[in-house]
């Protein structure tokens, strides 16, 4: 046991710096017991022998009164700062340590850092209380010594124990695998022996206090100061044992791990064993709920321009700074996902050819269909794809791809595919236009004072020609996806409906959505993004109006039209879809190879004028 938590502190504080800051607060957070032990000690003095001081030593009994009013306030104040900053300390160690690990080890780290410091703080404690009692009572402080040092014997053969446990938890397999109500059990009660043990040992030691004590061989001050400490003492090394047991679990995940990634979920997906935040691990839990401060602001904004410049390092290094202090809000997580995604399209971000695209994220963390086209560009290209804002300007080319995003169209944009979101708006004029999403797109570019633009389609539906997407097998039900400005419509859904939502934008987590779409029978929505997602993957699909929306409705006409195909027929269905007959809305479309080539032609040339900054080029 004393090895295994050697082992985590090299192994998680890399840098001299770190480990020596590290030491000191543990030895800090060791000492403050002992050092409220001594000012019990003081107090009993004073009550002992103030009565008999007050009239011969007034002034010395005054100044011992105010001696141990500030031996208080120091040691107060000092266990308020240390707790403060642990989490600190843990952080700048982590950031500074040269030894990286995968992101799904990240809690677990974190979990075997606050397990370490609990274990060796109580280790620590229990060697300072040793010392002190040998000072009080040298006679007693050596048996206490071997009293202590036969628990701490016994905890160790307990945590090894333990520890073999975890590991096997970790080998087996699905069918076979432990439950985790016995694996919390097991782990509860071996910790719980160990706190038994410790009360053993305190009895003993008690009623050695107690034999001198009465035999007067031991002062009463001294006899009451030993008492407390030997409950504090033994207090402790029943927290050893409860944290000993909980660092064997963290341990096996950490080893199993460097073994080759086991320290992901177990194959039997049982939530308690899987999370390091149970009941005591406080890594997470016993941290506050955040709340928005300029700070944590600041942080937010640069870990997501991290991603943008392709760091997924430095995206990891703030969202676990974010984690280290508080509990993030469910927007800092989705400005995290946000933040990888950006990250995983972008990098390397040394990649001399990459391609600034301008697509539409928010409301974070966005939608499929919209992180589908950077990431079709990239399947494309083979080149990371930078992240054009939409509200920015720029004089530097770019790609305007997908999504109804004309408005936002430069001098400096390259468009293909993209539309606009209804009669009312007005397109940029300026752009390089190769194409529009389709002919009602293309004539609000005119009105605009844009060009007579007649190559339509969206290359959304090229997504089958360029993603590897696994066909599961059928599951005999349909999906439903709502458009994404409609999540707050309370829905009711047929037994054999599921609800999918689109709001995800890593790339694994795109490409996942659309492979489990495939195994549907076929899929609802009021969403044209996924309508064209459906026209690409060749699946059924039925359009329905969840509440009235011209905009969506135009958008779904404008794309059906850009792909050759005839209006689609939208089913005012409303929000309740109980007795719709859903099976029998879906239709088969399929959007003809001539066209789509012709698509993808569009957007190779679209990323070859980006590609080659043909910024003279920009105008018609």
């Amino acid at each position: 046991m004393f090895r295994d938590l050697l082992g985590a502190f090299t192994g998680l504080f890399t840098e001299r710096r770190s480990r020596l800051e590290v030491s000191a607060l543990l030895l800090t957070m060791a000492m403050l017991p002992v050092s409220e032990l001594l000012v019990t000690r003081m107090f009993s003095q004073l009550v002992l022998h103030g009565a008999e001081r007050l009239e011969a030593e007034r002034t010395a009994l005054v100044l011992a009164g105010a001696g141990f009013f500030a031996a208080f306030a120091l040691s107060r104040a000092i266990h308020h700062v240390v707790r403060l900053n642990r989490v600190r300390v843990f952080r700048r160690g982590f950031e500074s340590s040269q030894a990286e690990r995968p992101r799904h080890q990240e809690a677990w780290r974190w979990a075997s850092a606050f397990e370490l410091s609990t274990a060796s703080v109580a280790l620590i404690q229990v060697v300072a209380f040793c010392l002190l009692f040998v000072w009080l009572d040298p006679l007693f402080g050596v048996l206490n010594i071997g009293i202590g040092t036969a628990v701490l014997a016994l905890v160790a053969v307990i945590y090894r124990r333990q520890l073999a446990r975890q590991l096997a938890y970790l080998d087996e397999a699905r069918d076979t695998a432990t439950g985790v109500g016995e694996r919390v059990g097991r782990r509860l009660r071996d910790a719980e022996l160990g706190a038994v043990l410790a009360s053993l040992a305190m009895a003993l030691a008690l009623a050695v206090v107690l034999l001198r004590a009465v035999s007067g061989a031991l002062a009463g001050a001294d006899a009451i100061v030993l008492f407390i400490g030997l409950r504090m003492m033994y207090s402790q090394v029943g927290h050893l044992s409860a944290s000993a047991m909980r660092f064997a679990r963290v341990e096996a995940r950490l080893t199993a791990g460097g073994r080759g990634g086991a320290a992901e979920p177990d194959g039997n997906g049982e939530g308690d064993e899987d999370e390091p935040d149970d009941e005591a691990a406080r890594a997470e839990v016993d941290l506050p709920p955040a709340t928005p401060t300029p700070h944590r602001n600041r942080l937010l904004r640069q870990m997501l321009l991290a991603g943008q410049d392709g760091d997924l390092a430095q995206v990891d290094a703030y969202a676990a700074r974010l984690r280290a202090t508080a509990r993030p809000r469910q927007e800092e997580l989705d400005d995290q996902e946000v933040a990888e995604a950006f990250g995983h399209l972008a990098s390397p971000a040394e990649h001399a050819g990459a391609l600034p695209a301008l697509w539409w994220p928010r409301p974070f963390p966005g939608t499929a269909e919209n992180w589908l086209t950077p990431l079709l560009v990239r399947r494309l290209t083979g080149h990371p794809v930078g992240y054009q804002k939409p509200t920015a300007a720029t004089p530097r080319p770019h790609l305007v791809v997908s999504g109804s995003v004309l408005a936002h169209v430069q001098r400096s944009s390259v468009v293909v595919g993209a539309g606009t979101a209804g009669h009312g708006d007005r397109p940029g004029p300026d752009g390089r236009y190769l194409g529009v999403r389709g002919p009602l797109s293309a004539e609000a570019l005119r009105r605009a004072g844009g060009p007579d633009v007649t190559a339509y389609g969206d290359p959304l539906v090229l997504a089958a020609r360029l993603l590897p997407l696994a066909r599961p097998e059928p599951q005999g039900r349909l999906a439903l996806l709502r458009h994404v400005s409609q999540s707050r419509l309370r829905l009711s859904l047929p037994d054999d409906v599921d609800e999918l939502s689109t709001r995800v934008s890593r790339p694994d987590d795109v490409v996942g959505l659309l492979t489990r779409l495939t195994a549907y029978d076929g899929v609802v929505t009021s969403d044209p993004g996924v309508l064209a997602l459906c026209l690409a993957l060749g699946l059924p699909c039925a359009t329905v109006a969840l509440e009235p929306r011209e905009d969506l409705a135009f958008v779904l006409r404008d794309l059906a039209l850009g792909l050759g195909l005839d209006e689609p027929v939208v089913h005012p269905v409303g929000p309740d879809l109980q007795q719709a007959g859903l099976t029998g809305l879906l239709e088969t479309r399929t959007v003809a190879e001539d066209v789509l080539d012709a698509v993808q032609q569009r957007l190779e040339e679209a990323v070859a004028l980006v590609g080659q900054g043909a910024s003279a080029d920009l105008t018609v």
